[in-house]
């Protein structure tokens, strides 16, 4: 029983190695919690975190507290940090949208962008978001990791957001000029509100 019991194990580690990649959280009232915005809006978030071979890459997902409709959503990703995405995230989720924010566990380009590429595909695997609807948000050092990206990536994302970039986004890569989606550009300056409007007019396109 003991030796049938050790092999059993074996397997579940060769399995989960094979993998790779997977997802892990807990769900549940315990781990939730409800925040608002300033408008009053109450938006539900809890811890959503995937394996990615040795790393975890540790993030935050939002929603509309107690939605009761079956309709698969609009997701935005989120891309920098946790701490900054916070806000963007909780007033993306207030209008129905899900939206994620992580942490990189990386620093070169290369390697952020294949943790973002398996956010995207993570997220997009929610039982309620709608796969082919995730789009990326770059804010920051997350702008250029944003872009490189989607221009490798060509139809994965659903569409490129950039939050004052600082650059121009279809120089920073000799692939860029073969990406034919449009990309929304943001001036932070204008204010959350008007950003946040953007975003949305953007998506309903």
């Amino acid at each position: 029983m003991k030796k049938a019991l050790q092999v059993l194990g074996v397997l579940f580690i060769l399995v989960l190695g094979g993998l790779g990649v997977f997802l892990f959280t807990k769900k549940g009232p315990e781990n939730q919690q409800v925040v608002k915005t300033e408008e009053g809006v109450k938006v539900a978030t809890e811890p959503l975190s995937f394996y990615i071979k040795d790393r975890v890459i540790n993030g935050q997902v939002y929603h509309l507290d107690r939605d009761t409709t079956s309709k698969k959503k609009t997701a935005v990703v989120y891309c920098q940090s946790m701490e900054h995405g916070a806000s963007w995230c909780k007033e993306l989720a207030s209008q129905g949208l899900v939206a994620y924010c992580f942490d990189f566990t990386a620093t070169d380009l290369k390697t952020k962008v294949k943790e973002l590429k398996e956010v995207v595909k993570q997220v997009g695997n929610l039982r309620y978001v709608d796969s082919s609807k995730v789009y990326v948000l770059g804010e920051g050092d997350g702008c250029h990791t944003a872009c490189s990206y989607t221009f490798n990536n060509p139809g994965k994302p659903a569409g490129l957001m950039l939050l004052s970039p600082g650059f121009n986004p279809l120089e920073i890569s000799f692939r860029a000029k073969h990406y034919r989606g449009q990309i929304l550009v943001i001036d932070e300056t204008l204010g959350h509100k008007s950003a946040i409007s953007e975003i949305l007019e953007y998506i309903e396109k």
